[in-house]
């Protein structure tokens, strides 16, 4: 993915989170809401067991479809992927979501550059920079003071158990999967902030 493309997801994450008021401050989005908002609805198994998850189009807009999604910080994570699916390669309300039939169904593929797209939009709109990092140096400097307060030295080991409690701090906040919260933290390394375990 080019920079330009990195650059263009953040900004229509941005623009999303703004326009359904989901701006995070150490608290994670609603994301029923946030569907609910766009004029959409989540169902259960509406295109069948075979599709893990699916978008929908509605006579009322559209309905995402979390089939075979049950864990809340995966779910949270499968509807923003979902989203992402919805404005960027559907142009949900563009001429371009017009074209396709009522009733049409694309389930979630997983593989290729537009799931690449979805999943990095997902981690920019429920993972704000700005909030992740805040966050992140919070319970850092907490866990980094707490080792050093009961005379554990700062090693490698140390910091890669203060990382992995870090992740799992951060993901019980934001209600995403912790996996994903190691993940963003690699994706915020690669825009060029590097202080960070």
């Amino acid at each position: 993915m080019s920079s330009s493309r990195l650059q263009d997801i953040t900004k229509w994450a941005k623009k999303l989170r703004r326009s359904v008021n989901a701006e995070v401050k150490n608290v994670s989005c609603n994301m029923d809401t946030v569907v609910a908002k766009l004029g959409g609805q989540l169902v259960y198994g509406a295109t069948g067991d075979k599709i893990l998850c699916a978008i929908v189009k509605t006579d009322t807009g559209f309905a995402i479809d979390l089939n075979h999604v049950s864990d809340p910080k995966e779910k949270n994570f499968e509807i923003a992927v979902q989203l992402a699916h919805l404005f960027i390669h559907f142009g949900y309300n563009t001429d371009l979501w017009d074209e396709y039939p009522l009733g049409y169904v694309s389930p979630r593929q997983g593989i290729g550059w537009s799931s690449g797209e979805a999943a990095r939009f997902a981690s920019e709109f429920l993972m704000p920079k700005k909030e992740y990092l805040n966050l992140y140096n919070l319970y850092k400097r907490g866990y980094s003071d707490y080792f050093k307060g009961i005379g554990l030295e700062l090693n490698d080991l140390t910091k890669r158990i203060i990382r992995d409690t870090i992740f799992q701090e951060i993901s019980k906040v934001l209600e995403v999967p912790v996996w994903r919260v190691a993940i963003r933290r690699d994706e915020i390394r690669l825009q060029g902030v590097n202080k960070i375990l």
